[in-house]
């Protein structure tokens, strides 16, 4: 049993698993969320070392560390990772002991609907920082927060996993067609703003009349979707730039007229042969990045 004092020093609370988890939900990629979910277990599992690594398909495709990264790299050799992956099973119910080092560790599986994404590894800390020769230990108070957060890493990685299939599907239909294919990403400018004043929940309301209004437009011709909260990833095929341009102005036009208003930036990018969904969906990101420090609901071509 953790002592008071140990305990307190390694309990995270509450609104720092509320921001980090927030933090999650709005990244774009499985690189951007490995790195939030590093810096995430360091602070709720406070003098813990680790490491992360994320899985597609049987392949490493990123990994972070934190705390001592070569002990943690000498504990799991990446490529081992696809084996690991195998114990979709339950792994541990409680900390254990790992023959290859010293310190206690625990391996929480990133599952969600079956399908691992994941092995998130914790290495425990001494239980008295002022004498580390004292036997490391995995706090109980980690094991909650850290468990709630894996959840919500797995459901972002099956949600990246979901829309990289969709934007895959659409550039191969697209690809054997011979059609063009726009993707563009709109997002409210200054949506922190705009949920001050009106509310959280009214602008989700806003945010979903937005993707009725988007998916209308298109008239079954394409597919809109919320890629993250307050950002909508259109899909518009057999368009050229003027095009895109004129579905973002009428878009824009739609927002401005709500209530609040809300204006929106917007990214955009004529798919090409030969380059994946992942490098679509970035550049069209770094477009929306640029209208947004424009301002005045631009339209960014990448």
């Amino acid at each position: 049993m953790d002592s008071l004092d140990t305990a307190s020093r390694h309990t995270a609370p509450l609104p720092l698993l509320d921001e980090m988890t927030s933090r999650l939900q709005a990244s774009w990629s499985a690189l951007e969320a490995s790195k939030i979910a590093a810096y995430a277990a360091s602070h709720l599992c406070a003098g813990s070392s680790g490491a992360l690594y994320l899985l597609r398909d049987q392949q490493l495709i990123a990994a972070s560390v934190w705390g001592d990264a070569t002990a943690i790299e000498r504990v799991h050799d990446p490529a081992q990772v696809p084996a690991v992956q195998q114990r979709t099973a339950v792994l541990d119910d409680a900390p254990r002991t790992d023959p290859r080092a010293v310190p206690p560790s625990y391996d929480l599986p990133l599952l969600d609907g079956g399908t691992c994404y994941g092995v998130l590894h914790l290495r425990g800390a001494s239980p008295d920082a002022a004498n580390p020769i004292n036997p490391p230990i995995i706090p109980t108070a980690w094991l909650l927060p850290i468990s709630i957060f894996a959840r919500h890493l797995a459901a972002t990685l099956a949600r990246f996993a979901r829309q990289d299939g969709r934007l895959a599907s659409a550039i191969a239909h697209a690809t054997r067609t011979a059609q063009p294919l726009t993707l563009l990403l709109a997002k409210p400018q200054q949506l922190a703003r705009l949920d001050r004043q009106a509310g959280t929940a009214h602008v989700d309301a806003l945010l979903d009349q937005l993707v009725t209004h988007a998916t209308s437009v298109l008239a079954g011709t394409g597919e809109v979707w919320q890629l993250r909260r307050g950002v909508l990833l259109v899909l518009i095929p057999a368009t050229d730039a003027a095009a895109a341009q004129t579905y973002a102005a009428a878009m824009q036009a739609y927002a401005t007229a709500l209530s609040p208003a809300v204006p929106l930036a917007s990214g955009a990018i004529l798919a090409q042969a030969g380059r994946t969904a992942a490098d679509l969906l970035q550049a069209t990101e770094e477009a929306l990045l640029r209208a947004e420090i424009a301002g005045d609901g631009a339209l960014v071509l990448a």
